[in-house]
């Protein structure tokens, strides 16, 4: 999110600001808050991608009113679907529990009353058991998520074409994924990296394509997505899983090097 244009954005219709936490990479909160302060909004953090990143010493996700964390398949740690809501405000989490509980009302007569539409977004013990056993484990996988990625860091710093990912002052980034860009200084473009990648055995993945170009949303109104275009076009994910090793990585390096 670029945060110099948030204050242009806001209309009397605004009632909220989502700042996302995109590859782990924190948003400046401070001016986030300033304007939902002066404007009087709520903030909602998406923090999917993003837990173990920092803000200012602050974990994201607990700065905003309301933040939202994912336990996909794919993430840190995972109860193989599902995420969490996390908020200081009672009032925020107990009308997000009832929504979720299929806005249950248990009457006298234990029949069950509902007065308003409700969801069953309960996460099931068994698969909360399996991510809390896991939260234990956080601090060796962030450990070893900043070790790799300063390790990729290290063997393409002077790969021309490449550009890395930086962590700017103030912030820490938990590096859910590695994420680069590939510029046109390279040799090759970006989708024909992740061919040549995959030729040598390494799945690689390219940044999310912007929702704006998708068919659902191309007709949705949006100011200028320039720079939203341009990082989709050039960015790469590259393999990031905590059980990578050195050798793993240096395989891939050495990849991206020789072409």
């Amino acid at each position: 999110m670029d945060t110099n244009k948030i204050e242009e954005l806001i209309t009397p219709r605004t009632k909220a600001i989502m700042p996302v936490h995109i590859y782990g990479n924190p948003v400046d909160m401070d001016k986030v808050m300033m304007f939902a302060k002066k404007y009087n909004l709520y903030v909602i953090e998406d923090a999917t991608e993003a837990l173990g990143s920092k803000y200012k010493g602050k974990m994201v996700g607990n700065i905003g009113h309301i933040g939202a964390f994912s336990f996909n398949g794919n993430k840190l740690i995972t109860t193989g679907a599902g995420g969490m809501l996390v908020t200081n405000d009672e009032k925020h989490g107990t009308r997000a529990k009832y929504l979720s509980t299929q806005t249950k009302v248990v009457l006298d007569n234990k029949a069950f009353y509902h007065s308003e539409i409700g969801y069953n977004f309960r996460m099931p013990n068994l698969l909360a058991a399996f991510g809390v056993a896991q939260l234990e484990n956080i601090e060796s996988y962030l450990k070893v998520k900043k070790e790799n990625a300063a390790y990729y860091n290290d063997l393409l710093k002077d790969v021309r074409g490449i550009t890395l990912s930086e962590e700017k002052e103030g912030t820490e980034n938990c590096y859910w994924l590695y994420s680069i860009l590939i510029e046109s200084a390279y040799s090759i473009s970006r989708d024909e990296l992740i061919q040549k990648l995959s030729e040598a055995g390494i799945e690689s993945r390219p940044f999310f394509m912007p929702v704006h170009k998708m068919p659902p949303y191309v007709n949705c109104k949006h100011g200028d997505m320039s720079v939203t275009e341009e990082v989709a076009a050039k960015g790469l994910n590259l393999p990031s899983s905590v059980s990578l090793t050195k050798e793993n990585i240096d395989y891939i390096c050495s990849i991206i090097k020789s072409l």
